[in-house]
């Protein structure tokens, strides 16, 4: 059984990673039309992760250059954080606890190619793309020309 998750939740993230993250929902919102924040971002990298790639454990020792950030989490994500078995992605950790899987996951997350982390960002869409070709339907793609 996992700790009590709150909904609002501190990491300590390396520079690099959290550049990424702030690039990719600048990025990713921008092509949506919309204002990703970077809680928005974080709760759709924890809410669609589903073992994309191994988190790397490596990632959790203490770094120099921190950015600390608190995250207020989604419900879903609450309820997703909740049942996961932590053990099994922090093998070597003793006693691993969620804002542990969350450093690590993103961390992670921060180093996959951006194809990788296109994918997995957009996996709903990607999902529904896939699921009307399999099915034969058609789709309808709304393009927006910015000027």
């Amino acid at each position: 059984m996992n700790e009590f998750v709150s909904d609002h939740i501190r990491v300590n993230l390396t520079t690099l990673a959290y550049n990424t993250i702030i690039s990719d929902s600048i990025i990713f919102g921008a092509s949506s039309h919309s204002k990703l924040t970077y809680g928005a971002m974080l709760n759709r990298i924890i809410e669609n992760f589903d073992d994309d790639f191994t988190i790397n454990e490596s990632y959790l020792r203490p770094c120099d250059n921190c950015e600390s950030k608190g995250i207020r989490l989604q419900n879903n994500v609450i309820d997703i954080l909740s049942a996961i078995c932590l053990s099994d992605y922090l093998k070597d950790t003793p006693n691993p606890k969620i804002t542990q899987y969350v450093k690590s996951l993103l961390e992670t997350f921060a180093r996959l190619p951006f194809i990788a982390r296109e994918k997995l960002i957009l996996k709903n869409i990607i999902v529904q793309i896939e699921t009307a070709l399999q099915k034969k339907n058609y789709c309808v793609l709304t393009i927006t020309v910015l000027q």
